[in-house]
């Protein structure tokens, strides 16, 4: 049985991070407006009279009381394209998107330059994933009413969604100059910012955000992630105790202000930090993998094999949990857990060089240097400039006694990190391999 050298673990704390620090994204308003202003402020008829005790339902958010009132309307009158559009604001807000999407299209027909109709339209086809027809949508509410902001909002998400980042800001800041004080926009605007790397512009955006509105806890949350994306991590611990003080039941925040204690080194503080985002919200997978960093950190590693377990138990796709479940049964000795969680963990990215190599490395830890072999070479097959697979290549052959295949992965070993191999061959052969997340020069 040979060791594996322990370097450093920074690899798989990474990866996670970019998973567990959560955005979030309050974007998309869907507007309630009525198209004829005076259409709920001089009831002088009876379907008149109707939309107007109508609209204090949708003031009270009573939308099925609200339906049913302007269902009757469009009963009596099927050319009303006011009560068709409100037919589809219930609908919409009662989660029955494609009867919502009908109304606003009846609307539409009516009225075609119902500009609210439009923009509604445009969020259901957002919340439907229908990406390209919501930006139709938007466009053609924005071409019907240029100062309607909640349309270039709303545009400006939509293209968000579509990778379309340029286009993104250019409609926020369309937004911005007919509403300048939209605190949304501002918080849309640095999360695209963001994601184009211009963290100094996405900072000032989110920092204008909480200015308009001191409240706005989605904003501080976000504020603390840009920090923490540029390991500024006492700020974002700042803005994460604000976005808590606003929102005590904001589990994403307790979980990022857990994710800044971890980073800082505070095991206890992350501990307690995870507990309570998990008592707000206990199927919250990235709290639960994040909690198994923390108790890895204090080397509770039976506490952290749980976590990741419940981690991958709600999210089976959860890549990242898995990696560090594997990293936690080796660490308990536990070599069989340790090579079926690899194994899962590839069946989900099998393009994945580093979860092959670590594959390797738990056969060998069993003795089985056939089947590490096989591993390590899948590494290299994938990527050839992982040395630290080769490295582990020259080992296994030296167990195999293969010496041509050995003397070929030394040489490409000297050529890829000269270093590494310099530190092959003054270690006594046959004792040592490594993994991806224990070397820190190989973790890019």
């Amino acid at each position: 049985m040979y060791q594996v050298i322990r370097w450093s673990s920074e690899t798989i704390i990474k990866s996670v991070l970019c998973v567990i620090l959560c955005l979030v994204l309050h974007g998309v308003s869907e507007t309630a407006w009525c198209a004829n202003g005076n259409a709920a402020k001089s009831p002088s008829t009876a379907p008149e009279r109707l939309v107007a005790t109508d609209l204090s339902y949708i003031s009270q958010q009573d939308y099925k009381r609200a339906l049913a009132y302007f269902e009757a309307v469009v009963k009596q009158n099927k050319s009303d394209d006011t009560a068709w559009f409100y037919v589809g604001v219930c609908l919409g807000r009662l989660g029955r998107h494609q009867e919502a999407i009908e109304a606003y299209l009846k609307a539409l027909m009516i009225n075609p330059r119902h500009a609210e109709a439009c923009s509604n339209l445009g969020w259901l086809y957002g919340k439907l994933e229908r990406w390209r027809e919501a930006v139709e949508a938007y466009q053609h509410a924005i071409q019907i009413k240029p100062d309607l902001a909640e349309a270039y909002n709303n545009l400006g998400w939509t293209y968000h969604q579509l990778g379309l980042y340029p286009e993104a800001v250019e409609a926020y800041l369309q937004a911005l100059k007919l509403r300048p004080r939209f605190a949304v926009l501002h918080n849309n605007l640095a999360m695209t910012y963001r994601v184009l790397g211009r963290d100094a512009e996405a900072i000032l955006s989110y920092q204008q955000a909480i200015l308009i509105n001191p409240k706005y806890a989605e904003a501080y949350n976000n504020l603390g992630v840009c920090y923490a994306k540029s390991n500024h991590w006492h700020e974002a611990v700042e803005c994460y105790v604000q976005a808590i003080q606003i929102r005590t039941d904001y589990a994403e925040a307790h979980n990022n202000l857990g994710v800044a204690y971890h980073m800082l080194g505070l095991e206890k503080e992350a501990i307690e930090a995870f507990k309570e985002a998990l008592s707000i919200n206990p199927s919250l997978a990235e709290a639960h993998n994040s909690l198994g960093l923390a108790y890895g950190g204090l080397s509770r590693w039976q506490d952290a094999v749980e976590a990741y377990s419940q981690a991958s138990h709600l999210k089976p796709d959860f890549v990242e949990a898995l990696y560090n479940l594997a990293g936690a049964y080796g660490k308990l000795g536990r070599y069989e857990d340790e090579v079926r969680t690899w194994k899962r963990a590839i069946h989900i990215a099998p393009d994945s060089a580093q979860a092959h190599n670590n594959l390797g490395v738990a056969y060998g830890k069993l003795g089985k240097h056939r089947e590490e072999a096989k591993s390590c070479r899948q590494a290299v097959k994938i990527r050839p400039d992982l040395a630290v697979a080769h490295y582990n290549l020259v080992l296994c052959y030296q167990r195999l006694g293969e010496r041509q295949l050995e003397r070929e992965e030394e040489n490409t070993l000297d050529w890829l990190d000269p270093s590494l191999a310099k530190q092959l061959r003054e270690l006594t052969t046959s004792q040592f391999t490594v993994s991806v997340d224990e070397c820190r020069r190989v973790a890019r």
